[in-house]
């Protein structure tokens, strides 16, 4: 039976991703087991070790909170899963929703409990309410902290969540930002997509310190007129010294991209070509 790992608990916006894989989204995975782990760090560790057709779901990016550093950091060893790629993506539109166990006073609250990615999302109305963000390993396991406490304290998840333990909303759609989106890879060990003539790449790449190194590493991609969709720069521990997680409109396999990849080669002290895949589609804003 084909595997999709998961952040758990129950009720995580990975869970809701694996959830519409299964039943949907891709008929390959229609009678796939989900199995919720505590972190990305152990789905990126269960997709290693198991078979070919096992494939993990992790957060990338979230509009509001950027990168989430968590599965970046995954990413920036060659040394460490060396045999994953990425081979999709989803989009997800992000409702946080304030809620609490039937019964709780709110004037009596303080703690919030969500994954920190949701707190920073949420950071300015929280600030205006008066709760202190208490960072927890998912959203969904903040949810159920607060199903389980004895204590006035809430959580910031889904509605997902709220149903499933039975908890209160009592204010919907907390994050600073209406246009709220987080972008899921899906991760697997090495497979190839064709090219479909609307795909991203993925890689991870490092320069000399030196002047001009960078432009020189990514020269090429403006030079092709491909978009580049993505660049973040990684501190990696040592002062003044970063590699670089960066995207482009582009397949490693098609023209462009096997250009570009060629050049980075030439031109970058580092490479790890992360993977492919078709570009997924964006939620229409609301």
């Amino acid at each position: 039976m084909n595997k999709i790992y998961t952040l758990g608990p129950e009720g995580t916006y990975g869970h809701q991703v694996a959830l519409g894989i299964r039943y949907g989204l891709n008929d390959h995975f229609d009678d796939a087991d989900i199995t919720l782990v505590e972190s990305h760090q152990r789905i990126f560790a269960q997709v290693d070790s198991d078979h070919d057709m096992t494939t993990g779901i992790v957060a990338i990016e979230n509009s509001i909170g950027g990168l989430v550093a968590e599965v970046i950091s995954c990413w920036i060893d060659r040394e460490v899963f060396p045999a994953l790629c990425v081979f999709g993506e989803a989009f997800v539109p992000i409702h946080h929703h304030l809620m609490v166990r039937p019964g709780t006073k709110m004037s009596d609250v303080r703690k919030v409990f969500s994954h920190s990615q949701a707190i920073s999302q949420c950071r300015r109305s929280l600030q205006q309410k008066g709760f202190m963000g208490v960072p927890v390993s998912s959203t969904a396991e903040g949810a159920r902290m607060v199903a389980q406490s004895d204590e006035p304290v809430a959580a910031i998840a889904s509605k997902f969540a709220a149903r499933h333990f039975n908890l209160v909303i009592v204010t919907e759609n907390l994050a600073d930002s209406g246009d709220n989106t987080t972008r899921f890879h899906l991760v697997g060990r090495r497979r190839h997509s064709a090219p479909t003539g609307n795909d991203r790449m993925a890689f991870v790449f490092g320069v000399p310190n030196s002047p001009g190194s960078l432009m020189h590493a990514l020269g090429t991609i403006g030079h092709l007129g491909v978009n580049m969709s993505s660049i973040h720069s990684i501190p990696i521990g040592r002062m003044s010294e970063y590699v670089f997680y960066c995207e482009c409109d582009c397949h490693e396999s098609d023209v462009q991209g096997s250009v570009i990849v060629a050049d980075l080669c030439k031109n970058a002290s580092y490479l790890r070509l992360l993977g492919s895949y078709p570009k997924g589609e964006k939620p229409t804003p609301e």
